[in-house]
């Protein structure tokens, strides 16, 4: 049920990762860097400023649409679609939605058109899934402020000429309040960036730490009211969460589809293994895993588009989509039997890929939570209708 531009831009998306990602994708896996030149190549189809307006230099699809195109670059790449998520939806999103005309001027544009590259700093050595427990901070100074702390396993941290950086402002304040998101450029005076870690899977995502050491920024770089930066923050993360969402689908479609040719052509005993019960077994599996993931990422897209809230309805994408994920990918080990514990045949990539979208972006536990804590505030407000 896609309109003609969605279907288009599926189809451009699904063509580009064919020829661009997909022959490479094992090759960024080892070295642990993003084939030479393809920021460019993201930047020229539009695809790192997807949501942003035109007049902003983006494509202005809704968030249906940008689903589609991770879903297409995951199935090819996992470490490319993670990157194009970090840097749309916490980068380019948040500008859009939270940044006066000056920010959206100075680092919306150049994002969104693809000349710059975006990372947001969140999480901390001690605090990831407790945004309230920031140890990071900002202290006021007379034409600014200045940053101080660490951040760690962030996305694009290596290769992003603009931050967003979550920091304490107000440290007599109740802990999820007090919080606030400012803007940082590549090069700022005090801050530093490692080298990317040594991760399981996304491994040419860029995952890497920053030590802020008396980073200086001016009043101009905090994103958003004051004091709002927790809200900010959790809408921003409601956001990535479809578009994890849709990642771990592709992950899953592109482990389905080795699974289903080696079953079509692998022989045991006489006639393809596919048609052995137990392979059907798990391709039928599979298939319903896929299916029900794509419809719930999507039903989730359209509520967003709407204007509604689905801050429930992203956490229950996020993690019926990754979870789905692993079981399809350990199904495509299965069916390549031994085989399938080799590199060259790629699905253990998948598998390990897809491990990570049941952890980022907020882990299934945490989204389990949160979602009884949705259900519980819906029946109260209910209650009191």
């Amino acid at each position: 049920m896609l309109t003609d531009e969605q279907q288009m831009i599926r189809d451009m998306v699904r063509e580009f990762a064919a020829g661009e990602l997909e022959p490479y994708a094992a090759e960024v896996d080892v070295s642990r860097r993003l084939v030479p030149g393809i920021l460019d190549k993201l930047g020229a189809l539009n695809l790192l400023g997807l949501c942003a307006p035109a007049e902003s230099g983006g494509a202005g699809v809704d968030v249906a649409t940008y689903a589609l195109a991770l879903e297409e670059l995951a199935r090819a790449c996992a470490s490319t679609a993670v990157v194009v998520l970090a840097h749309n939806s916490l980068g380019v999103q948040p500008l859009q939605a939270f940044g006066t005309d000056e920010q959206r001027r100075r680092w919306l544009q150049p994002l969104a058109s693809g000349e710059k590259l975006a990372a947001f700093a969140l999480s901390e050595p001690e605090a990831g899934s407790d945004m309230s427990a920031l140890r990071t901070t900002a202290h006021k100074t007379a034409d600014g402020w200045v940053l101080r702390g660490s951040k760690t396993l962030v996305v694009n941290a290596p290769s992003a000429e603009i931050l967003l950086v979550a920091a304490r402002t107000d440290p007599d304040a109740a802990p999820e309040r007090g919080i606030d998101v400012f803007v940082l450029e590549k090069g700022a005076a005090g801050l530093s960036v490692g080298e990317p870690a040594d991760t399981l899977g996304w491994r040419g995502a860029g995952i890497g730490a920053l030590v802020l050491d008396d980073v200086p920024v001016q009043d101009g770089a905090r994103l958003g009211p004051a004091g709002a930066g927790l809200e900010l923050c959790e809408r921003m993360l409601d956001g990535t969460r479809l578009g994890m969402a849709a990642v771990a689908v592709g992950i899953a479609q592109g482990a389905f589809d080795r699974a289903m040719r080696y079953a079509h052509d692998r022989p045991q005993f006489g006639k393809p293994i596919m048609s052995h019960q137990s392979v059907q077994s798990r391709l039928a599996d599979s298939t319903i895993d896929l299916h029900a993931a794509r419809l719930v990422v999507q039903a989730g897209c359209r509520l967003a588009d709407s204007g509604a809230p689905y801050r429930k309805e992203a956490a229950i994408a996020k993690v019926l989509a990754s979870e789905a994920a692993s079981r399809v990918c350990d199904h495509a080990i299965q069916v390549h039997g031994g085989y399938g514990y080799i590199v060259e045949y790629h699905v253990e990539r998948s598998y390990r890929d897809a491990k990570l979208c049941e952890i980022a972006y907020g882990t299934n536990e945490l989204l389990r939570l949160l979602i009884v804590q949705e259900l519980a505030r819906e029946a109260e407000a209910g209650s009191a209708g």
